[in-house]
């Protein structure tokens, strides 16, 4: 690819994220963010596996997904316009990268764009994440759009509120929203967009 190419694409995306290519060039390229993701992914499950394996007293357990003994918990990824953009990106990604891809067909996906879509109460006539967090919470919390971090804190919080409001717990409300990555359609929706 062209190096005025990537420099005038990268300016008019800092446009919209507020993320220059000098910024991205200082962090790790996907190949390691997605090897230290999957490494925390992997600790998360074996953390849940080795606790339930190690409890003995079956009136502890919170109330949850069941799942067998030996059958590993569920990973549900969840982001915000996620099945238009995030779980498509991450395949891109992997496939753009050659990094092994196939673990995502394993997990499950949220987009919590379905879920404000539907729910039934006001949330604002905006479904952007910083309008919904503004409306949930009467505030942005400060953080910045389009920051993996930030986003992540704000969609929680958002999502809490929802539940709580709906007096629901976490997942009673992503449940029905859970699905698997179309790999397929994304690999369409990909290569339309050339």
């Amino acid at each position: 690819v062209d190096a005025t190419f990537l420099s005038y694409h990268g300016a008019r995306a800092a446009e919209v994220h507020g993320i220059c290519p000098e910024e991205v060039a200082l962090g790790p390229g996907f190949a390691c963010a997605w090897a230290r993701f999957s490494e925390f992914v992997d600790g998360i499950l074996n953390t849940i596996v080795a606790t339930d394996s190690g409890s003995d007293d079956e009136g502890d357990e919170e109330p949850g997904l069941q799942r067998l003994a030996d059958q590993r918990p569920t990973v549900v990824i969840v982001a915000h316009n996620g099945a238009l953009y995030d779980f498509t990106m991450l395949l891109c990604e992997c496939e753009r990268n050659g990094v092994p891809w196939q673990r995502l067909e394993q997990w499950l996906f949220v987009d919590t764009l379905h879920i404000f879509e539907a729910i039934p109460m006001d949330i604002g006539g905006c479904k952007k994440l910083q309008c919904v967090s503004r409306f949930c919470s009467g505030c942005d919390h400060g953080m910045a759009a389009h920051r993996a971090l930030s986003d992540t804190i704000v969609l929680r919080a958002v999502v809490e509120h929802i539940s709580e409001c709906l007096s629901v717990s976490l997942e009673e409300l992503v449940r029905p929203f859970c699905q698997r990555l179309d790999v397929d359609m994304s690999a369409r929706y990909l290569n339309a967009l050339g």
